[in-house]
């Protein structure tokens, strides 16, 4: 049993808060919030908004920008179904395979955190990172062809993204900070820890990969 589940009895006394705006300044309180009155419900919506602003960022960020013709209508469809299908699947799985290894990680470490805390952590750990991305990737994706011409535009929405990216970072970290008991510093190393470790096995299944196929050609 969690720390959160022998402090549910006192969280009547606990003021209501709006975890929307509050998770912005005021992370642990929000979390502890959340988890404490079971008010977890947008923790898959969630997942799939940032999987799917993921999938936004890769398209404004990279050269399918170009490829892609605004003009078209039927492009411009297809791209946004294509990112929100992927995005949301792919949201989804990171979230649950992201939160099982932290959980594992973690609890080496001293985590107390039950997988559905992690995964509230990381959801609305998220926020950030969703409504920022919310306001600058479409304009980045209307506006591609201008912002290439006007430095002054580049400038503000990369300014954008990076001060949601760096804050998306610390809210994180103080959200699953507090749902393991841990300081800041080690809840960066439980993801680190984890990080290194889905790298790791990628690195592993592409070399294999790799290897069957040469091994089958030669």
């Amino acid at each position: 049993m969690s720390k959160f589940e022998n402090e549910r009895n006192s969280t009547n006394a606990v003021k209501k808060i709006n975890p929307w705006f509050s998770i912005w300044i005021e992370p642990k309180k929000t979390i502890r919030y959340i988890v404490n009155n079971d008010i977890k419900g947008f923790i898959i919506i969630l997942a799939m908004l940032s999987g799917i602003m993921q999938s936004l960022n890769i398209v404004s960020s990279s050269n399918l920008s170009n490829i892609v013709n605004f003009n078209s209508t039927i492009s411009v469809i297809i791209m946004f179904v294509a990112c929100i299908y992927l995005g949301s699947i792919g949201g989804i799985l990171s979230l649950y395979l992201f939160s099982g290894i932290i959980k594992w990680i973690g609890k080496s470490l001293g985590g107390q955190a039950e997988g559905d805390e992690i995964r509230a952590a990381i959801a609305y750990g998220s926020v950030p990172f969703i409504m920022t991305s919310a306001l600058s990737i479409p304009a980045l994706l209307v506006f591609s062809k201008y912002i290439s011409t006007n430095y002054s535009w580049f400038i503000l929405f990369a300014i954008i993204q990076f001060v949601g990216s760096i804050w998306t970072i610390v809210v994180g970290l103080n959200c699953l900070g507090e749902v393991q008991g841990f300081s800041v510093w080690k809840a960066l190393i439980n993801k680190v820890l984890a990080g290194l470790i889905i790298l790791i096995s990628i690195l592993a299944l592409t070399f294999i990969g790799l290897y069957g196929v040469l091994s089958y050609m030669i």
